[in-house]
């Protein structure tokens, strides 16, 4: 599955988008522009990075985030995605931050998430995972609202 196509199962997934931030998240001529999509960065036209923090967005996370072979990044930080993070995640071997604060992530860590190497920054507090240490900082999570 290319990054194109993993993109839109993310988009797929997502019930409710306030702010419009995947709206460009398409086929244009039957073909794939990724690395143009608004939240999306690319390095020689690999995608290195996913950053759609505090945009309110409603859905859930599926496996097809596993085939970004060549992120550095996912932030969705400040969210409402729910249900389980894809073990597929932790099998990112070039992934060195996921930041998943303040959604409402149920279920357990995925214990893939603790082995990768490579991985430097694994920030999950504000949410509801059961195996998160009690003593995990708990950040301060603010929603956007149009006004």
């Amino acid at each position: 599955m290319n990054a194109g196509l993993a993109l839109l199962g993310l988009r797929e997934k997502v019930v409710n988008d306030p702010f419009g931030a995947l709206s460009g998240w398409k086929k244009v001529d039957g073909k794939f522009d990724h690395c143009s999509w608004f939240g999306i960065q690319c390095s020689n036209g690999k995608v290195i990075v996913v950053n759609l923090k505090d945009f309110c967005l409603e859905g859930t996370l599926g496996p097809e985030l596993g085939n970004l072979a060549h992120i550095k990044s996912i932030n969705l930080r400040n969210n409402s995605f729910t249900g389980k993070i894809p073990e597929e995640i932790g099998e990112l071997k070039e992934l060195e931050v996921l930041d998943l604060r303040c959604n409402n992530f149920s279920g357990l860590i995925p214990p893939q998430l603790g082995t990768s190497l490579s991985r430097t920054i694994l920030l999950l507090d504000n949410n509801e995972l059961l195996n998160q240490p009690s003593e995990a900082a708990k950040s301060s999570c603010k929603r956007r609202f149009n006004t």
